[in-house]
Order: C-alpha cells, then sequence, then structure tokens
C-alpha cells in the first residue's frame, strides 16, 4: 500500500514527536508499504528507515527545532498544504496519514482524502505553556477547541493513549472513528554499552528530552529541594538534551537545586541512549496530560526503574512496572526519589517490570498490525 504521511514540522530531530513519526514510517516501509513522508525542509540529522522524505521549499527560511508557535508557520504550513497536493497527485497514494494539528490542516486544505488524523498529544493542556502569562487564558481555550472540534475533520483517528481516546469520548466524537496506536518500545543496537556503576559513586537519575515547560521541571525542582541532605549527597539529577540549555540553567539556580543538577549535551542518538542505559533510574517529570511522553516508552523498552506523574501513567502498574506519584507533591516527589536511590531490590523489581510493560504495553508489531487495520478500513 502506498501511504502519504505529511508533518508540519523539521524532520528529523530529536524530540518525541519527530522520533514517534519517523518510527511510524520505518515500521510500515519494513512490513512491505510504499511509505512517503513530507515535511519541513530541515532537519537535525540523517534519517533511518526505507522510506522517501518530501520536503517543502526552505521559504520563507526557518531552521529552529524547537516546538511551538512561531510567525514563520502559517506560511509555511500553507506551502505544505501546496506541497502535498502536488504530491498527492504525483505519488496517488491509497491513504494520507497527517501527524498533528497542523499537518491536519494541510492536508484538509489541499482536499487530500482518505484522511488518518494521528493525535500525538492534546493541544488544550499543551498550547499555553508556550505563550506569554497574557495569552495563556485564549491559548488554553483555543487548544481545548481543537481538541473537541478539530479531529472530526479525518476520516479516522489513530490516538497515543487511553486518555486522549476518552477525552474525544466526551467530546461526542465517534468512538468507531477512533483507534488507540501507542508508541513502539525499541532498544537500539549501540557499538558500546556502559559499564556498572562503580561503587561509592551518586547514583544518577536521568532525564532525557527537551526542555520546554510543559515538561514538568517546576514540580521536579520543588521534589528536589524537599529532599534532605543526606538524600541530596547521594544522588545526581542528570539532564541530557539537544535543547539550548542556558535558559534552563537559570531556572536550576533559582530553584536552589544547582548542588544537585547536571546537563549534558547529546550530540547523537546513540550518546542520549548510552546515557540512559547507563543511569541507575529514569525521571519523566511531565504533569501535563494528553499525550504519551517517548523518553517513557524508551525508558521502558531500556527496562529502567521510572519515576514518573499517575497522569501519564495509563495501564503501568505502580511499585511493579514504575514509581507513580502525584508529581506536583514536592513531599511525595522527595519520597519517591529517596526510595528508588536507596533501595537496590525495588530497582531490580521495576527494571523487569518496565521489560514486561515495553512487551506488552509498546510491541512494535502491534502498531504495524493496528495501522494497517486502520488504512484497510478506509481502502
Amino acid at each position: 500500500m502506498r501511504v502519504l504521511h505529511v508533518f508540519a514540522g523539521p524532520f528529523p530531530t530529536y524530540q518525541g514527536t519527530q522520533a514517534l513519526v519517523g518510527q511510524i514510517c520505518r515500521l510500515l516501509s519494513a512490513a512491505g508499504h510504499d511509505v512517503h513522508l513530507l515535511a519541513y525542509a530541515h532537519g537535525a540529522f540523517e534519517p533511518e528507515g526505507d522510506y522517501t522524505i518530501h520536503r517543502i521549499d526552505d521559504w520563507p527560511r526557518f531552521d529552529s527545532e524547537r516546538s511551538g508557535p512561531s510567525l514563520q508557520r502559517p506560511v509555511l504550513d500553507a506551502a505544505l498544504a501546496r506541497a502535498a497536493r502536488r504530491l498527492h497527485r504525483r505519488l496517488d497514494p491509497q491513504i494520507v496519514h497527517a501527524h498533528h494539528y497542523e499537518a491536519l490542516a494541510a492536508t484538509r486544505l489541499a482536499g487530500l482524502r482518505p484522511l488518518v488524523f494521528h493525535l500525538h498529544a492534546l493541544l488544550g493542556p499543551e498550547l499555553h505553556q508556550y505563550l506569554p502569562s497574557y495569552l495563556r487564558g485564549p491559548a488554553s481555550l483555543t487548544g481545548g477547541l481543537a481538541d473537541r472540534v478539530l479531529p472530526r475533520l479525518a476520516d479516522r483517528v489513530a490516538v497515543v493513549s487511553e486518555g486522549i481516546r476518552d477525552r474525544l469520548s466526551r467530546s461526542r466524537i465517534d468512538l468507531d472513528r477512533v483507534r488507540l496506536v501507542r508508541p513502539a518500545a525499541e532498544l537500539p543496537a549501540l557499538e558500546q554499552r556502559p559499564t556498572r556503576r562503580a561503587e561509592g559513586r551518586r547514583l544518577r537519575a536521568i532525564y532525557v528530552g527537551n526542555l520546554d515547560s510543559y515538561q514538568g521541571f517546576d514540580a521536579l525542582f520543588e521534589g528536589l529541594r524537599a529532599l534532605d541532605w543526606a538524600a541530596r549527597s547521594t544522588l545526581r539529577v542528570e539532564i541530557v538534551t539537544a535543547s539550548a540549555p542556558e535558559p534552563f540553567l537559570l531556572d536550576v539556580r533559582r530553584a536552589g537545586v544547582e548542588d544537585m543538577v547536571r546537563v549534558k549535551p547529546h550530540d547523537t542518538l546513540e550518546q542520549a541512549w548510552f546515557r540512559l542505559l547507563a543511569a541507575d533510574f529514569v525521571l519523566v517529570p511531565r504533569y501535563s496530560p494528553g499525550g504519551v511522553p517517548i523518553k517513557l516508552v524508551n525508558a521502558l523498552a531500556a527496562g529502567k526503574p521510572v519515576l514518573m506523574d499517575r497522569r501519564m501513567a495509563g495501564e503501568l502498574i505502580h511499585g511493579e512496572e514504575a514509581w507513580i506519584v502525584e508529581m506536583r507533591d514536592p513531599q511525595a516527589v522527595a519520597t519517591g526519589l529517596k526510595r528508588l536511590a536507596n533501595d537496590e531490590v525495588l530497582r531490580r523489581r521495576l527494571s523487569e517490570g518496565a521489560a514486561r510493560a515495553a512487551e506488552r504495553l509498546h510491541d512494535p508489531a502491534l502498531v504495524t498490525s493496528a495501522l494497517e487495520s486502520l488504512y484497510e478500513e478506509l481502502v
């Protein structure tokens, strides 16, 4: 089957949304489909996978890799709609698969059908966090309206979590048109594996991802501040990111946790995976609902213990597959950090549970079969 995927953003980059788009294209092409992806003109590195990438013209000039609104995006998305229409005439795909809202708008503007809309994250809980405080109220209302209305424009909707499906149901969107397609958990083959932690070294809790405000660092910092002196002296938080670190480091100093937090850049995906595998446990501080953090799926794939918020937990079992807390309760976060730092038996149990959860919920074969079934309904 020939499928045209459309994504309104740079591709590939080190962000979770782009990682998921690339993963889906790669899995479908490996299953024998003729997969094409249309995206913005630039990316951060060379993608992997046997699928074809098409790009819009590099005008207006846009080289940012950050998520969120910008002045250039409406013009770029109009160019995306034009390019999608031309590419559709040339390729004649059986399915058009739009990733996130801007691509949905562009493909509908181009009049392309049949159309699958892949809803990676709800806009209501997220959009306002990119904007100044005086715009956050209207932005939150706008995002919520988009979540209730825009998915109706597609013939089918693929969602990444049960929570998003429930939200669409409350908006009275016909669930017969909605399919749950969780991200796949995949552990890459690395040329080098990390060595065992030396005795006496500080335990390392790691976060791997971008530094946008919706990631929940405010709650994490409050939890770190609630730790007693003994816990602060035995734990180090390592932030591994491709984002510019300067504003984040200011926030670290303002929060008074600079003695515990270190920021490490990563230049390659392999380097990020290496640091993840070398850590003692993983932090997923995001508490804003409406999506599945790819960093969480990666942690499960790596079999790492995870400290995370209950809103992101979905079907994960507390104490067996992850350590689940109320991230906005500093004492709960501090208690969770101390439990994971001091209890090696607990870390081992969570590690084994994480690997089981990855297989149970995020098997790559489930992604491929779910999308193939969705496509066949429309074709």
